[in-house]
């Protein structure tokens, strides 16, 4: 093999119509940044690289195309090189323009980029030992010694030594940054400069030594896949990679079967035959078989190392819209999900609030307490929501918009730590957001999170707003408890759970004394008013397990699943039981209303007491049924009223003194 064939097969990646491709890629994208980036500094500076670049393809393109003439091809070379000193001086410019830092040597670097572009044209054909070859274009041979092998070497040097110290003053940036998105943003622009460095092997083609590194893959993806990193949203490079690999693995395992097959029928069956039946077993192994997935699953599982699955997640989700009916279980099963798969150690769930005009912190995860019930967000980032329909992320908004805007959108969140809201739309209504801190790896959010969380936030307000529908079916609307026919469903609940465990089960029914000579005296408003917050008091004072509802009218009961009762013997009967749990939980109760001082609508200052009854089922009858047990704590406040009321009686047992 001769010079020219070795060098021809050498440069095998080159392709004048790769090279155009790229060409067309540079130069929309350069125009596309020009248009769409604000016009800043770094973007138009970024814009003419990626122009001289295009031009650079362009009339590589040209002498690839034109090579049987030589002086043709030779004619473009100029051209292209007439760009090219001006595209590591470009590079080296944008990091300078990002940062708004300003250097002399910027405008020596361009002035000397000129005269090397200048130079490029004071040479002709005839002075040099040039070859012209199909998929190479203008090749130099034996130039040491001549001034344009010197002209070459310096530029060289300068694209290497530009793109070194870019990459290293990128890098620099990237130690100093504590924000996910712009520590990643500068990582993949220092890793795609330095590519660029490596790139400037390629011109050692021009001294005749065969090397090619797959510059057209360099330039024409990694640049505008950089700059879309860069300044507007990030990509999600690992996706990307799984999925290439997949498809990939895909082509080599289907492609060596199908050479087996192909060979073992043909030995059998004529070629055409043989090729039939190989396709016809592999499309039936790799399309009707779950090999595809299973490739998918396998080289996800490599490059994301477990980091997601995005469809078990989303599948747990929605499982849990349709088997969990208690709100506030339901919402920290969700925020549990969220911290584990994005790693998030602060979450906020806010819901719409019509009497506050505005979305209400009902959930937090890693937030002050304090806040819940009273953190507000209205205005400003929630008609940017409704406008835009998407996630907001602060520091991706804080590249695209106006510093005065981004301003006014962001002194909403930061009450919370909020780096990104999620909307919760439901039938096209905003009604709530999830509020996420940034990760604790410090990493950024990348597109697959957000895909992640649309989904996660498209099952989550379904879900609430099922939880809500069902709380607002089993609630009374005065107080917020559960009414008495869920009082009743699961007091049965309890009972049938505790004779299947051998648990005890208590309940406790609440009468508040004279409260008709309120209603009277102080009208219906205010005895309201007194009901809503004795519901609340007795919520605030029971066991997370208890269970209050409101029994009618101005009766409360509570039930106590696994109470426990001390026994003065083991012979004890059940009426021998001291009950020290319940009772110490109802006489906390009765002290605590006792002391309570309630509020007229007209001011005045009203005295409440109570009376209570407990009873419990007994552990040793099967044929006990729910309406025993309420029919024994009903004497027992019947008994406590009669006693003199604010008192505490249990069934079968008279109290001491109480």
């Amino acid at each position: 093999m001769n010079f020219r064939n070795f060098l021809a097969h050498a440069h095998y990646l080159n392709n004048p119509y790769l090279s155009g491709i790229a060409t067309l890629c540079l130069f929309f994208m350069g125009l596309f940044i020009y248009l769409n980036g604000k016009r800043a500094a770094s973007n138009r500076i970024f814009s003419l690289m990626m122009w001289c670049l295009a031009i650079w393809f362009f009339s590589n393109t040209m002498s690839m195309l034109t090579y049987k003439n030589l002086n043709t091809a030779f004619l473009w070379f100029q051209i292209g090189y007439t760009a090219v000193p001006f595209i590591s001086v470009a590079g080296y410019h944008y990091y300078h323009a990002q940062y708004g830092k300003r250097k002399r040597i910027i405008l020596l670097l361009y002035i000397a980029a000129l005269v090397e572009a200048l130079l490029v044209w004071s040479f002709l054909p005839s002075q040099l030992k040039i070859y012209a070859l199909p998929n190479v274009g203008v090749v130099f041979q034996n130039v040491p010694g001549t001034l344009i092998f010197w002209l070459l070497v310096f530029g060289m040097a300068k694209w290497i030594a530009l793109y070194i110290i870019t990459t290293i003053s990128f890098f620099r940036e990237y130690k100093q940054e504590t924000q996910p998105l712009k520590r990643q943003q500068l990582k993949l622009t220092a890793i795609v400069f330095l590519m660029f460095t490596v790139g400037a092997l390629e011109w050692l083609a021009v001294f005749g030594i065969p090397l090619h590194i797959g510059w057209v893959a360099v330039i024409g993806v990694f640049t505008p896949m950089t700059y879309a990193i860069t300044r507007y949203r990030l990509m999600d490079i690992n996706l990307i990679i799984s999925h290439g690999l997949a498809g990939v693995m895909f082509l080599v395992i289907f492609g060596m079967l199908h050479l087996g097959l192909f060979n073992l029928f043909n030995r059998i069956v004529n070629p055409n035959a043989a090729l039939l039946f190989s396709l016809a077993i592999l499309a039936w192994i790799f399309f009707f078989s779950p090999l595809w997935p299973i490739i998918r699953r396998w080289t996800q599982k490599i490059v994301l190392k477990g980091k997601y699955d995005y469809q078990e997640i989303l599948r747990e989700a929605t499982n849990a819209v349709v088997t969990i009916l208690d709100l506030e279980e339901l919402i920290f099963y969700l925020i549990d999900m969220i911290r584990n798969s994005l790693n998030v150690t602060t979450l906020a769930v806010l819901l719409k609030n019509e009497s506050k005009d505005g979305y209400v912190l009902r959930w937090a995860d890693g937030i002050k307490p304090d806040l819940l019930g009273n953190y507000v967000i209205r205005n400003g980032i929630v008609d940017w929501i409704e406008r835009k329909k998407t996630v907001f992320i602060k520091e991706e908004q804080s590249l695209a918009l106006s510093r005065k805007e981004f301003a006014t959108l962001s002194k909403d969140i930061e009450g919370i730590n909020a780096e990104i809201i999620v909307p919760l739309f439901y039938k096209g209504y905003l009604e709530g957001l999830l509020a996420l801190d940034n990760k604790a790896t410090r990493e950024p959010y990348m597109p697959s999170d957000i895909t992640l969380l649309d989904g996660l936030a498209s099952q989550a307000i379904i879900a609430i707003k099922n939880a809500q529908l069902y709380e607002e079916a089993i609630t009374d609307s005065l107080t917020g408890l559960f009414h008495h026919k869920y009082f009743m469903l699961r007091a049965q609940e309890e009972m049938d759970r505790a004779r299947r465990y051998r648990h005890s089960l208590g309940l406790i029914m609440i009468d508040l004394d004279k409260f008709k000579s309120i209603n009277d005296s102080f009208g219906h408003q205010t005895g309201d008013a007194i009901l809503v917050k004795i519901a609340q008091i007795l919520k605030k004072n029971v066991r997370k397990s208890d269970i209050v509802c409101r029994y009618g009218g101005e009766e409360f009961c509570l039930i106590l699943p696994e109470l426990e009762l001390r026994k003065k013997n083991d012979n004890a009967k059940i009426t021998d039981r001291v009950p020290d749990e319940a009772l110490a939980m109802a006489e906390r109760l009765r002290k605590t209303i006792e002391k309570e001082v309630f509020q007229a609508i007209d001011g005045e200052k009203i005295k409440i007491t109570i009376s209570l009854g407990i009873a419990y089922m007994p552990d040793d009858n099967n044929k006990f049924m729910i309406s025993d047990l309420i029919e024994r704590a009903d004497k027992a406040l019947y008994l406590a009223k009669q006693n003199g009321r604010n008192r505490i009686e249990v069934w079968g047992k008279r109290l001491p003194g109480g």
